[in-house]
């Protein structure tokens, strides 16, 4: 890899993990300015991990942070009756609701907590 192109992977880590994204567009542009190539939207996620198929699939709980620098990616409307999304969970970083609770998370992960537990209730009745 040359020190340029080693330069620009260095540069397209340092802002997802430091600023995030605020959508798809300034993903792709960042990409074209950057490599002069815009990448598929949805091609890696469909391709890697069955996005495309999770129709196929029951009892999902999909949550996004608001401070989650991946948010951009993240599905923000319920797909299905079973397929329950938790969008912009404020004060939130990447899974801060899945890790075990702390006096100091935000009031708004404790919410989302109590939301995902609530949906899985209904799921086991």
């Amino acid at each position: 890899m040359s020190t340029q192109t080693a330069t620009k992977v260095f540069l397209f880590a340092s802002i997802v993990f430091t600023v995030g994204w605020v959508s798809r567009t300034s993903f792709s542009d960042f990409c074209y300015n950057t490599f002069r190539h815009r990448p598929d939207a949805y091609g890696t996620e469909n391709i890697m991990f069955g996005a495309d198929k999770i129709d196929a699939t029951t009892n999902i709980v999909l949550s996004n942070g608001a401070l989650d620098p991946w948010r951009c990616g993240g599905v923000d409307r319920n797909l299905s009756a079973s397929i329950v999304v938790i969008p912009h969970i404020a004060g939130a970083a990447h899974h801060l609701d899945l890790r075990a609770p702390s006096t100091f998370d935000p009031p708004a992960v404790v919410a989302a907590r109590r939301e995902i537990a609530s949906v899985m209730r209904q799921w086991l009745h």
